[in-house]
């Protein structure tokens, strides 16, 4: 390309049309994303780098504006089944509206969760929460 062509292709995009245009790419991959099968992948990689013996994945459903569960697996994972609740509330709420990983090393010491009693029971040691954004 000459530099004479270059003043015919016009300017540059701006930061802000070249940032609607990734967000508009990216929701037009990941449309077509098979949900399950991405969440799958992310708890094999969690198995596979921290060793989890227990995990799931919460999504923020928009339309209602909840986090909710979509995939769970492991020993007692089930604890965390239909789990349904504001994206404010609790530990899991913190770590998605800070948009920051949360580690809780003794989750018995811990007394912000959505439902202690169901996080209690379910035999947990340490969580780990990782907002994927």
């Amino acid at each position: 390309m000459t530099p004479e062509d270059a003043q015919t292709v016009g300017p540059p995009p701006t930061s802000h049309g070249a940032e609607a245009a990734l967000i508009n790419a990216a929701r037009a991959l990941t449309s077509h994303l098979d949900l399950d099968a991405v969440c799958s992948a992310v708890l094999d990689a969690v198995e596979r780098v921290f060793g989890a013996t227990s995990c799931w994945i919460l999504l923020h459903d928009g339309s209602t504006d909840t986090l909710h569960t979509q995939i769970f697996r492991g020993e007692n994972a089930d604890a965390y089944r239909e789990v349904s609740l504001a994206p404010n509330v609790g530990v899991l709420g913190l770590a998605f509206s800070s948009q920051q990983v949360v580690f809780v090393p003794n989750v018995l010491e811990e007394d912000r969760w959505f439902d202690a009693a169901r996080v209690h029971g379910s035999g947990l040691t340490s969580v780990f929460m990782v907002p994927l954004v």
